[in-house]
């Protein structure tokens, strides 16, 4: 399991991405009181075993995006915010 901080809603708060070697990975939104929502699923071209994460503006959109490296053939997934 991976996991990131970043404010991927731009509302200010740090919002919790999870990599996790059995389930879908998922994004927790923050709940501006050091909390974090339910969450949901996020798509990553695969749905599990992810090893690694970053996140950082790759489209210089000023938005945060999501590479996650999963286990396999030399494979990075690269979600766009």
């Amino acid at each position: 399991m991976t996991a990131e901080l970043g404010d991927l809603d731009g509302d200010g708060d740090l919002d919790l991405v999870t990599g996790n070697n059995s389930a879908v990975n998922r994004v927790h939104l923050g709940d501006g009181s050091g909390g974090f929502a339910g969450g949901f699923n996020v798509e990553t071209g695969a749905t599990n075993f992810t090893r690694g994460m970053a996140l950082g503006d790759v489209d210089g959109d000023g938005d945060l995006d999501l590479i996650a490296a999963n286990l396999g053939v030399n494979r990075m997934h690269l979600v766009l915010c």
